[in-house]
């Protein structure tokens, strides 16, 4: 179980507590009463006596009365305490599942809702929170790349059918700046994310700050700054090749990513073209990020669609 869906079990558990706790605070309050307490008692008492009259098919017309009257009584003495019925019945955040998470032995939406705002939350800043890639308009699209944009929207969604056994652990994403690289890559991400996949994203300025971060870090520190590079599912490099090449920093440690998460999806977006991110790194980097079998680059053209 990821630390999001346990976060998110322990948030409904905690629902439940506190509600429960709640209802039983004036359950304790009413039975201090001496009133409403023997009232209560004499309710408990004449209950018994109804099932065993019953039980010896003998009449018990005359207790259910004063079953009756006993009840009335009890909740005209829970109105002087200030205290209405409804006040004490449990008020689940979600009364499908009683915020249990379970329904019929399956998810409930709200447990896939709590897990989705963790990861949301931990994801990084994404310019969407559309995750339908089964109805994308290529309205925006110039007539002479919709065929890219196609391919790249057909490669999402089968990625996230696939996912996490997709072959292509690499997806490169090149194009000028507000073609909707980035956009793309949300919708995919944000799709993952409603399935429980942690996804992390940031850019190129971030990854480069994070990782003289690390660079600079004690070592009883350095895994908590690693470690969400390494352990999510899916990670997104936003504008790759925009960053200051820091020596012995960035390209040491892009390089060490890249080799490290050789089995996880990672993902990148830039505005360069491939020569010239072949020029911004080292080749052993670039080999990496364009491996023929384990990448898959596509290359998005046109104007840039954000101030259409």
């Amino acid at each position: 179980m990821s630390k999001f869906k346990q976060e998110a079990h322990l948030e409904l558990a905690s629902r439940r507590f506190k509600e429960r706790d709640r209802v039983e605070k004036l359950q304790d309050k009413l039975l201090s009463d001496e009133v409403y307490h023997s009232l209560n008692s004499k309710r408990i008492d004449l209950r018994a006596d109804i099932a065993r009259l019953v039980s010896q098919n003998q009449d018990a017309s005359a207790q259910n009365a004063e079953y009756s009257q006993t009840v009335v009584a009890m909740e005209k003495r829970m109105e002087e305490l200030g205290i209405s019925k409804e006040e004490l019945t449990i008020n689940y955040s979600c009364p499908l599942c009683k915020d249990t998470g379970f329904v019929d032995g399956k998810e409930c939406n709200c447990l896939k809702q709590l897990v989705y705002a963790r990861l949301r939350a931990h994801c990084g800043a994404l310019p969407t929170t559309e995750s339908d890639l089964d109805n994308i308009s290529f309205d925006f699209c110039p007539p002479e790349n919709i065929d890219n944009y196609k391919q790249f929207y057909k490669f999402l969604k089968l990625m996230s059918e696939k996912f996490p056994d997709n072959t292509g652990k690499i997806v490169g994403v090149f194009g000028a700046v507000g073609v909707g690289k980035t956009y793309g890559l949300s919708i995919l991400a944000n799709n993952l994310m409603k399935k429980g996949f942690s996804v992390f994203c940031l850019n190129s300025a971030e990854m480069n700050s994070l990782f003289l971060k690390y660079h600079l870090a004690r070592e009883a520190d350095k895994a908590d700054i690693w470690e969400p590079l390494i352990d999510c599912d899916m990670l997104i490099l936003d504008d790759l090749g925009a960053e200051p090449i820091i020596n012995n920093v960035t390209e040491n440690y892009l390089l060490c990513l890249l080799n490290e998460r050789e089995n996880k999806t990672t993902c990148f977006t830039s505005n360069l073209n491939a020569d010239a991110l072949r020029n911004k790194y080292n080749d052993r980097i670039f080999s990496r990020m364009t491996h023929k079998k384990r990448s898959r680059i596509f290359i998005l053209g046109g104007k840039d669609i954000r101030i259409n």
